[in-house]
């Protein structure tokens, strides 16, 4: 299913260099009072979390990535449960040799000249709920599709 949502405001700017990435994007939604949007995020990190989920075990198997790269492509979505921001955002980052690694990303990824862009969408909020059968977050909108959904 699918929902019709509107466009709101538009934010873009630098980010801080030296902090957690996710952690940023969460500050920036609580200090803008934004609940859903999607973001890209373009720059360098010098250290990375990233995640590739296992099906057998329905976890995120996560590793971290000590060097310095180049974003390649990011760009993620947020929701927002009960009590704060959720940001989920998948990562695709180059090293000086052109070697590409990617998945979704976690906490400890450090930016540096990393810049965003995040446009809020507007209207019923939605959050993420384990899905029973594959184990992955899956949006939902107060635990049901939401009335006018794209079908």
């Amino acid at each position: 299913m699918l929902w019709e949502v509107t466009p709101g405001r538009c934010l873009m700017g630098p980010l801080p260099d030296n902090r957690d990435l996710i952690d940023t994007i969460m500050a920036v939604c609580r200090r803008h009072g934004i609940r859903q949007a999607s973001f890209s995020v373009h720059g360098n990190v010098t250290q990375t979390t990233l995640g590739v989920f296992d099906p057998q075990q329905q976890v995120y198997l996560t590793s971290m990535e000590s060097f310095a790269g180049e974003i390649v492509h990011c760009s993620g979505m947020i929701s927002c449960d009960a009590e704060a921001p959720d940001v989920v955002a998948r990562v695709a980052i180059a090293d000086d040799a052109g070697n590409v690694i990617g998945g979704r990303l976690f906490s400890e990824t450090l930016v540096l000249g990393a810049e965003i862009h995040l446009q809020e969408w507007l209207g019923p909020p939605m959050n993420r709920q384990t899905d029973p059968h594959t184990g992955l977050p899956v949006l939902i909108r107060n635990g049901a599709p939401a009335a006018g959904a794209i079908k």
